[in-house]
């Protein structure tokens, strides 16, 4: 709930540069609405089912719920793995068992997530083709399957590894040439991982946009 407000203007910035890369329509930067100059390269306005603002609303709406949902996803996990660890006060053979007992478990359940996580894959970009006017059955059912969650992860993975390598790289340089500690070390690494983490979220957004692009619009526009 605190988040909240930052997930809404993370939310209306990432819909909004969806619709730019594809539709070049003005985007909202810092509350205003900017708009980009007419050039000849421009591509075709948008002219899908649903209006453009059911796009934005129904865009922002699936981002923020995804958001929820992996939260708290996320902290099942947390207290799952915690519940699995072995407690004191066991005999040596009682925590034998219990260790081979948790190793078996802990990897069952390793494989499980694993598995979950690339099915499931696919679903963590829903936001993209309902912004862009598709609807979520025509995604599921062109999108089905563990090998559509690959290619993703595969474009995901390639946007992001030399991505996070390069800014874990900058701002340990950074930051190394200041005390540990100091109110200039804490000022400079918040803006690089800040600055950081808004590009580590569009780059993938727009490769998997424009993938997106040729699959249903049969064009990158």
């Amino acid at each position: 709930l605190i988040s909240m407000p930052s997930f809404i203007v993370e939310a209306a910035f990432v819909v909004g540069l969806i619709r730019y890369v594809l539709y070049r329509e003005a985007i909202f930067i810092w509350g205003r609405a900017v708009p980009m100059p007419e050039t000849e390269d421009n591509p075709a306005p948008y002219s899908g089912a649903m209006s453009r603002r059911q796009c934005l609303q129904a865009g922002i709406a699936t981002y923020l719920l995804l958001k929820v949902v992996l939260g708290g996803i996320s902290a099942l996990a947390l207290d799952n793995y915690s519940a699995l660890t072995p407690t004191d006060g066991t005999t040596a053979e009682g925590e034998a068992e219990i260790s081979l007992l948790y190793s078996l478990t802990n990897s069952f359940i390793m494989l499980c997530y694993i598995a979950l996580f690339i099915w499931s894959f696919r679903l963590l970009w829903i936001y993209i083709p309902i912004s862009i006017g598709v609807s979520f059955s025509d995604y599921l059912k062109k999108m089905a399957g563990m090998k559509s969650s690959l290619y993703l992860i595969a474009t995901w993975f390639i946007c992001f590894l030399p991505l996070i390598v390069l800014f874990i790289s900058i701002i340990q340089l950074f930051t190394g040439l200041m005390v540990e500690g100091s109110a200039a070390f804490i000022i400079v690494k918040a803006i690089l991982e800040g600055i950081a983490e808004i590009i580590l979220i569009c780059v993938p957004v727009i490769a998997i946009t424009h993938g997106l692009a040729q699959i249903f619009l049969g064009k990158v526009r």
